[in-house]
């Protein structure tokens, strides 16, 4: 039988410390509502996991793997090329599952914010990161009308501290080829060594991602990157050349033949130079545009012409992939 979700988290992970542990097993439902309030997330959401907060606690099955999550993303903390964990989120598990995320976010986001704030990362950034996880509350809810995290994983990147939201985009820290999250297809280490600095293992590029919502055009995405040329530039300066690179369908060519060339998706595509090869991304794409899992094609809104473009795509058998571009991301003045 194929092990479960929890299980194969908890076989995944070191045993937590018992200072985490312990920690953990004293944190009061109080304690608990005060950081999610803190954060922004609705009051339905604060009082569903408010409720069963004790009963999770005290679950023998999850309260080990909540205090081995907390003491990872602790530990992982300046730390990006620590294994990130990529599991599907534990909505068959019951109400401790689905609230398994938020309570993650409750019991890190404080040290999160003080990691952030000690390495200089000004407060509306901090703010505008943490919206990501009211973001996932509210996609989660649209989806199941149930309160918790959808793609829960993703949200420890920002607890580690390695993903910040400025503006209109996210911003990941990664090490090329040593991240989990490093982006695919890449260079092959000949390319790599030819192209220079910031296309090799072990130099640093930030991986841009694009959080659902509106303001995708071109002075929004603008404004972000010269706000994170400057934030990025004092929470981790470098001499060296850095990327800005996209592992994403948006980076699908096969768009052009859907979208008016003044469309603000075909503007994106352009700032970026295109690594070549992709891999098959209709899972995700589907996802992104219409968060409605199990749906037929059949049963997806036609309402815009991208709408269109993604479902008339599949339905004569072809695929959206996911393609990988890059752009220099600091100013000119670093050297190679």
């Amino acid at each position: 039988m194929t092990p479960g979700t929890l299980t194969v988290m908890a076989g995944s992970l070191p045993a937590a410390p018992p200072a985490v542990t312990e920690r953990v097993a004293r944190v009061a439902k109080d304690q608990v509502a005060d950081v999610l309030r803190q954060i922004g997330f609705e009051a339905e959401d604060c009082a569903n996991a408010v409720a069963q907060w004790h009963h999770a606690r005290d679950d023998a099955r999850f309260a080990p793997v909540l205090a081995q999550v907390v003491a990872a993303i602790e530990a992982s903390r300046g730390r990006p090329t620590d294994p990130l964990f990529i599991w599907p989120d534990l909505d068959d598990e019951g109400a401790a599952g689905r609230l398994f995320y938020l309570y993650v976010i409750a019991l890190c986001a404080p040290g999160t914010r003080a990691f952030l704030t000690l390495i200089g990362v000004p407060e509306d950034v901090i703010a505008a990161t943490f919206s990501s996880f009211i973001r996932h509350a509210a996609i989660h809810r649209d989806k199941w009308g149930t309160t918790g995290v959808d793609a829960g994983w993703w949200q420890l990147l920002a607890l580690r501290g390695e993903l910040l939201e400025i503006g209109r985009l996210q911003y990941h820290y990664l090490v090329t080829g040593e991240s989990t999250l490093s982006p695919w297809p890449w260079y092959d280490d000949a390319e790599a060594s030819e192209l220079g600095a910031g296309f090799r293992r072990g130099d640093v590029q930030f991986g841009l991602h694009v959080p659902h919502g509106p303001g995708f055009d071109q002075a929004h995405l603008d404004a972000s990157l010269e706000r994170a040329r400057q934030v990025l530039g004092d929470v981790w300066p470098t001499d060296r050349r850095r990327l800005a690179t996209c592992m994403s369908w948006l980076l699908d060519d096969h768009l052009g033949e859907y979208l008016d060339q003044s469309s603000n998706i075909l503007a994106f595509q352009r700032r970026f130079t295109m690594v070549p090869g992709g891999y098959d991304d209709d899972a995700d794409t589907l996802e992104f545009i219409f968060r409605r899992p199990g749906a037929q094609l059949d049963d997806l809104p036609q309402n815009t012409t991208l709408e269109r473009a993604v479902v008339g795509r599949l339905r004569t058998g072809h695929h959206w992939r996911a393609r990988t571009g890059w752009f220099d991301f600091d100013s000119p003045h670093v050297s190679s």
